[in-house]
């Protein structure tokens, strides 16, 4: 993450951050929020965020999947840092939840790839099947 920007200053106040995984049906504000900084526009009121018990970082309510992460390790890279992360918690919609983990296809999990953002609405291989026949 940049050093400048706000939610760098946050994860080393708090030695926390959060992975949330937004849906297509959020692009608007997914893409909005990563193309506006927080330094100019206050972006705490565009979704709605709920915290773990112990109020460690903010999560998206609208993004079906959350993990919550503690810093394991910080690497600085010119004017960036690079933060490690250990899961210790994960959140998700219980309408996505496959025997208590999530479903891709019930997530739509949002994927930004040359200058777009893609949803994932049909499995198209399987880990260790796909490349069969290539080896």
């Amino acid at each position: 993450m940049k050093n400048s920007h706000c939610t760098t200053a946050g994860v080393l106040e708090n030695g926390f951050f959060t992975v949330n995984i937004p849906s297509s049906e959020t692009v608007e504000k997914t893409d909005y929020c990563g193309t506006v900084s927080g330094n100019k526009v206050d972006k705490s009121e565009i979704f709605e965020s709920f915290y773990d018990e112990a109020g460690n970082a903010p999560m998206i309510k609208e993004c079906p999947v959350n993990y919550l992460c503690k810093v394991i390790q910080t690497i600085p890279v010119f004017d960036f840092t690079m933060f490690l992360g250990e899961i210790v918690a994960a959140y998700g919609d219980e309408e996505c939840l496959e025997n208590g983990r999530p479903n891709a296809l019930k997530v739509k999990p949002t994927v930004l790839m040359d200058s777009g953002y893609f949803d994932l609405n049909n499995r198209v291989g399987s880990i260790f099947k796909a490349c069969k026949g290539s080896r």
